[in-house]
């Protein structure tokens, strides 16, 4: 689900084994950013901003993916954050 104003989208994946996931968003700073530690419990990238996040979001989807027998890996490409999940199989 996305919120964008006053309107929201849903959508839904369906996955076969196999499958690769990615989502592109784009950042600020990148050569400040250090993609290998989005997944660590308690890191933000951004130490400037003001809300109270937790750091805890990436971690989350890290275990939940392992655990599904998946892979999840981040990169800085130019002036993008690319995650990309690969579904191994369906459990």
């Amino acid at each position: 689900m996305r919120i964008l104003g006053t309107r929201t989208e849903y959508f839904a994946v369906t996955v076969e084994p196999g499958a690769r996931l990615t989502f592109v968003n784009s950042v600020e700073n990148t050569e400040n950013m250090d993609a290998s530690r989005l997944f660590e419990r308690f890191f933000t990238a951004d130490i400037s901003r003001n809300s109270k996040t937790t750091g805890l979001g990436l971690a989350i989807c890290k275990e939940l993916v392992e655990r599904q027998g998946g892979e999840i890996s981040a990169r800085i490409e130019g002036n993008n954050l690319v995650i990309s999940i690969e579904i191994k199989e369906i459990i």
